[in-house]
């Protein structure tokens, strides 16, 4: 299920399948959302949104620079979310969840990512396939465990 409506959207923006494309989408998202008011952690959804547009890069797209990858940032009073896209084939994005939540090797540079993401207090929703990707922080957060939705 996907929380937000077209008229919630205050950003879009795409770049190629190239890892250094990605600090300046970064950079203008998050200031996207603080010129909506949005309230946000700088390092913990900083650092939730680089993995998750690397992860499209590298696994989603597999590098292929002439797939693109798509950011939508959203905003209303309830909530805020970031929405990362890929043109990838998919993934079984359950299973990889899963392996998230109960194996990480943290001296390992790979495979941190989606549990970083999905320990950050987010809500995190898995659509298409696993090809899009939407962090939903609530303005209102809960002390809950943040839930994976397919």
């Amino acid at each position: 299920m996907h929380p937000f409506n077209k008229s919630d959207l205050i950003f879009e923006g795409e770049i190629q399948s190239r890892l250094e494309e990605r600090e300046g989408l970064i950079d203008s998202v998050l200031r996207e959302l603080k010129a909506a008011g949005c309230r946000f952690d700088e390092l913990v959804d900083r650092l939730s949104l680089d993995e998750a547009i690397t992860n499209a890069i590298l696994h989603g797209n597999q590098s292929v620079p002439t797939r693109k990858v798509v950011v939508r940032a959203y905003s209303t009073p309830e909530c805020w979310g970031v929405e990362i896209i890929n043109e990838g084939p998919g993934y079984d994005w359950k299973s990889a969840a899963r392996k998230a939540r109960t194996t990480v090797n943290l001296e390992s540079p790979a495979g941190r990512g989606l549990t970083l993401i999905l320990g950050s207090g987010a809500d995190v929703h898995f659509l298409d396939r696993g090809r899009r990707i939407l962090i939903v922080r609530r303005l209102a957060m809960d002390k809950n465990t943040p839930r994976a939705h397919g």
